[in-house]
């Protein structure tokens, strides 16, 4: 049980990081889209 709470901990962690880095990539897009 323990090994598998530890194995979501890293999924959660590592989509979480994902999906920042795809948001600040959108955010820079939409940024130099609108000059």
């Amino acid at each position: 049980m323990k090994k598998i709470r530890k194995f979501l901990e890293k999924i959660t962690k590592s989509v979480i990081l994902l999906s920042m880095i795809v948001y600040l990539k959108a955010y820079q897009l939409i940024k130099t889209n609108k000059n």
